[in-house]
């Protein structure tokens, strides 16, 4: 039996799983971090920081998150319901 295409098939194929399913407390973390008391918004490279302050750094490799990763974090977190 063939394995069935790309389009016939919903949700993800393969691959690592996102950090909004594996560690779930650290996306949350990372939404409330997003904006400040005063309204505005933190910069990705401080969520990161303050993540690894907390304890929350990356698991392969024991260092802080990357700018990108906390992006993805965010625009993921924004599109599940």
């Amino acid at each position: 039996m063939a394995r069935a295409g790309p389009y016939e098939v919903k949700g993800k194929l393969g691959g690592r799983k996102p950090l909004a399913k594996t560690r779930p407390e650290v996306v949350e973390l990372a939404r409330r971090l997003r904006r400040t008391r005063s309204g505005k918004q933190r910069s990705l490279r401080q969520i990161s920081a303050e993540l690894a302050a907390r304890g929350f750094v990356a698991e392969k490799t024991g260092r802080p998150f990357e700018a990108a990763q906390v992006s993805r974090m965010l625009e993921n977190s924004q599109a599940a319901p």
